[in-house]
């Protein structure tokens, strides 16, 4: 504003009080003689000088007013703009008084919220603790204080905290109360949540430490009593590395300078001394603490006693690596076999069995090291119906081709009614079936030598003998002897001793070595066991099933005459089936009776017979089954591949 603009309305406004001068000065009746010219000269020149004091004078009023104004205009700034709401109240509480922030705080416009009770934007809650707070106001000294629950007329609610100061009654203006009004609604929630969080620490069973950039310790709270035995009246204001041993010094820097560049740790195992110098592990979690202004001014931390866990882990650890050790250097083959079907874990003698590598095993399916994948899956289907497998018999494929016989027990680990992997424990028995095979082999050989023995030799000599005996009671007879009859007797005994050779080198050797010689020694089993039990055995076979291999159908054949013994031993039964058929892949030998099968005898069969029959089964790689049919009896079932009996043997 220039200073025209400033002068002119002066000017305009002593307009009226110079024509007022003017006039009164023409009404005063002329004093005196009239001047000379010098007096005339000497009064303009006073008056020169006066106006000029005049306008000086003049001058400095219209600065000292601007100067009123300007400040006048700043304390109205001021006071509307201040970050407090000031209020004005009469005796009635009613607002005569109010500047933008309190406009703004109670959520009307200055001139809407002037003549309005302050009771209206108090909540029904606070309205008795506010008619207090006027009274005192209104009739004790000094500043009164209070909270209310303060409400707006859109219905949001704030916390205000009133400063309220009595001003006494002046000639221009009532008594009335001077009223500062604040939202303290943050800082209350603040405060209670500061109090909420130092409830936690002191309630907290972990021990929360806080220390200054000199690692002197500021707060302590009771779980910090509890673990490590101090008290906060011994320990706050002692060092921090009072609780460090001396070989987690450097570990405790290194943890420091990673907090002064504002980095939070969370959660590091580390050692740490109680007051009875006890060494205790503590699972820490440690962060900056920072001033207003960001600055790094001290550190926080958080410790829960771990010892006990960790002594568990160690424990655990322990007990794992001597399980690990265990199962590495067990000289039985095992493995863990997932719900899947494939190998999770293996073990040296499983692979040493199997020619392998970790890695070519880990994650393969199981039925991959079988050497018939259905014999695998047969095994796992067992296995998923919760059963458990029992000197399971099995071959297994080694790398370089060759078979390995194995017997397996296994189980399943289960989880809430969940397979969560099978355990195999696995026996090389190659050698102990090549042994018995062997065994088996010799024994046959012997039973062929000496039915060899018994037909061409002893035979012979016998129908020789019978021979000359038949001789001699002819001779006899013709000179009627008296000897004659004891000649006869003598041929008698011969022939019928001859006879009981050559049943005895046919059951020796009952498999002729012939294609289909099996077919008839297990036709001339049936008749035979029919002529001498008096049971009816009968021979099924559809069709003509060839073998080549001699020894093979030795073993089968040797099968079948166990399984009906034992069934005329321990079944008693009436009838028995003698069965051997051909499918496209496989030969079949069953033997059935109508006992009452294994569940109803009274003493089991646990003799060497089913032991025999089950390795002559293997040494043929043959499975051997014994089932008890729902209707009864007891079936004993070998199934051998058609392919190893069908090409002569090498």
């Amino acid at each position: 504003m220039t200073q025209a603009n400033i002068i002119a309305p002066e000017r305009h406004r002593l307009e009226p009080l110079r024509r007022r001068a003017e006039a009164r000065l023409r009404r005063s009746p002329r004093r005196g003689p009239p001047a000379s010219v010098e007096d005339t000269r000497k009064l303009v020149q006073d008056l020169r000088v006066h106006q000029v004091e005049l306008e000086m004078q003049n001058e400095e009023l219209r600065r000292v007013q601007l100067e009123l104004e300007s400040s006048r205009d700043r304390f109205a700034r001021l006071y509307d703009l201040a970050p407090v709401g000031y209020l004005t109240l009469d005796a009635e509480g009613v607002i005569q008084e109010a500047n933008l922030t309190a406009a703004h705080l109670l959520g009307l416009d200055r001139p809407s919220l002037l003549k309005k009770k302050l009771s209206r934007f108090v909540a029904p809650e606070s309205q008795d603790d506010f008619y207090l707070c006027r009274q005192r106001a209104f009739t004790k000294p000094g500043p009164q204080t209070c909270d209310l629950q303060m409400r707006r007329p859109d219905g949001a609610s704030f916390v205000g905290r009133l400063e309220s100061i009595f001003e006494p009654a002046a000639p221009r203006h009532p008594a009335r109360c001077l009223v500062a009004l604040r939202d303290v609604s943050e800082r209350l929630q603040a405060v209670r949540e500061q109090s909420r969080l130092a409830a936690i620490v002191d309630s907290s069973d972990d021990a929360i430490i806080s220390r200054d950039l000199n690692d002197v310790i500021t707060t302590w709270n009771p779980g910090a009593e509890q673990l490590f035995g101090y008290t906060a009246a011994e320990i706050v204001g002692r060092s921090f590395m009072v609780l460090v041993p001396a070989d987690r010094l450097e570990e405790t820097r290194r943890t420091g300078r990673a907090l002064e560049l504002g980095q939070k740790l969370a959660h590091f195992d580390t050692v740490r001394l109680t007051k009875s110098g006890r060494r205790v592990w503590v699972s820490c979690t440690c962060s900056p603490i920072k001033d207003a202004g960001g600055r790094f001014v001290g550190t926080s931390a958080i410790l829960r006693d771990v010892t006990a866990q960790r002594e568990i882990e160690e424990t655990s650890r322990r007990s794992e690596a001597m399980l690990a050790d265990f199962f590495a250097e067990a000289p039985l083959g095992l493995l863990w076999v997932g719900a899947d079907g494939r190998v999770l874990r293996v073990n040296r003698a499983q692979l040493e069995m199997l020619g392998y590598q970790g890695e070519e095993v880990f994650g393969r399916p199981v039925s991959e090291l079988y050497a018939e994948p259905e014999a695998a899956a047969a095994a796992l289907e067992r296995l998923a119906k919760k059963e458990v497998l029992s000197n399971y018999r099995a071959r297994f494929r080694h790398k370089d081709g060759s078979l390995r016989y194995v017997l397996v027990d296994a189980n399943g680990l289960w989880e809430y009614g969940r397979l969560m992997h099978s355990r195999w424990f696995v026996r090389d028995v190659t050698t102990l079936i090549g042994l018995q095979t062997e065994l088996l082999q010799i024994g046959e050989h012997e039973r062929q030598t000496v039915g060899h023995d018994l037909h061409d030799d002893l035979g012979q000599h016998l129908h020789g003998l019978s021979y000359l005996a038949g001789l001699l009671e002819k001779g006899l007879r013709e000179d009627a002897s008296p000897r004659a009859e004891e000649a006869g007797r003598l041929n008698q005994y011969l022939a019928q001793a001859l006879a009981m050779t050559r049943n005895l080198a046919h059951g020796l050797q009952p498999v002729s070595e012939v294609p289909q010689g099996l077919m008839l020694a297990l036709r001339e089993l049936a008749q035979r066991t029919r002529q001498v039990y008096r049971v009816d055995c009968q021979f099924d076979c559809p069709s003509p099933v060839i073998i080549h291999r001699h020894s093979a159908a030795n073993h089968l054949y040797r099968i079948a005459q166990e399984a009906v013994n034992n069934a005329l031993k321990h079944a008693r039964p009436t009838r028995v089936r003698i069965q051997l058929h051909a499918t496209g892949k496989h030969i079949i030998l069953r033997v059935q009776d109508n006992g009452p099968g294994f569940r109803q005898r009274r003493k089991p069969a646990r003799g060497m017979g089913l032991h025999v029959m089950q390795y002559r089964a293997d040494a043929i790689n043959g499975s051997l089954q014994f089932q008890t049919p729902p209707q009864g009896g007891t079936d004993v079932v070998c199934t051998v591949a058609r392919q190893a009996l069908l090409l002569p043997a090498a």
